[in-house]
């Protein structure tokens, strides 16, 4: 039975904020990869010989392996396109994700990056309820920058006006002879300080004392991840206890994922925190 938890709170100075996740895909493997997507080459231009690795309007790449650098870290893919042709034009590349049905407090979160500061790539991120029409059927635009920037960042859209609805959710790299356009860590999920929806009674708590984060009320096995808020591992375990405390004191403040995987139950729950 599902249900609905109240959760508005500090605990020892950590923030908490339960996730549950509607769609997602890292294009590592959590989530169907660009093979379950719409990608679209609208524009039809040739590509520059510099960044021939990219063959399609979005392709999956390694964010640092033999083709470069992208922000890594090196085995963590992310799914890329080009705006820089073999003569001066502007991008038409479109990704569409699968179909989403839209709960209630759901937000879309993305990450992204322009490879180049000098050369930095804009998009538009746009939403259908009716199809992948990409001529009819995506006339709401979420988001749009003209220059994202040239560091991983975080975005975020609020999707609550499309509550119980099915919709299509399009990238579309725009840019007029920039270069590389990176997305990453594409999720909708429900995410709200005030209510967590889950499959079974949550008994974990989450507290935080000076980087300190303890997670209580362990009553079988379980193995926990912190996470960065675009998805990297920075810190792992198992533990029995029925308290268990993980040092984060290498790490600076700000916010990040713990993420707890009960083998018996098999339940997965992931958690927002803030130090």
């Amino acid at each position: 039975m599902k249900q609905s938890i109240l959760l508005l709170f500090l605990v020892f100075g950590c923030h908490v904020s339960f996730s549950q996740i509607i769609f997602e895909d890292n294009f590592d493997g959590s989530g169907p990869g660009l093979a379950g997507w719409t990608v679209i080459d609208n524009d039809g231009h040739t590509i520059n010989a510099g960044i021939s690795f990219i063959t399609n309007a979005w392709v999956e790449i390694d964010r640092n392996d033999a083709n470069g650098n992208f922000g890594g870290p090196a085995g963590d893919v992310a799914a890329m396109s080009g705006s820089w042709y073999t003569s001066l034009q502007t991008s038409d590349d479109w990704m569409i994700t699968p179909a989403i049905n839209i709960s209630a407090n759901n937000e879309l979160v993305w990450d992204a990056k322009a490879q180049d500061a000098s050369y930095p790539d804009g998009y538009e991120v746009r939403i259908s309820t009716t199809g992948t029409n990409i001529n009819s059927d995506f006339d709401t635009v979420l988001f749009s920058t003209s220059a994202e920037n040239p560091d991983w960042v975080n975005r975020t859209v609020d999707l609550a006006s499309y509550n119980g609805q099915t919709v299509y959710i399009a990238w579309r790299n725009n840019s007029t002879d920039k270069f590389v356009l990176l997305v990453d860590n594409v999720s909708v999920a429900v995410n709200n300080l005030n209510v967590g929806e889950y499959e079974e009674p949550i008994t974990y708590q989450i507290g935080c004392v000076n980087h300190y984060i303890s997670i209580y009320n362990i009553n079988s096995e379980i193995n926990y991840k912190l996470l960065s808020l675009t998805g990297q591992t920075l810190l792992q375990g198992k533990t029995t206890l029925e308290t268990h405390q993980i040092d984060a004191t290498g790490l600076a403040s700000g916010v990040y994922i713990i993420e707890i995987y009960n083998p018996e139950t098999q339940g997965v729950f992931r958690k927002k925190i803030a130090f």
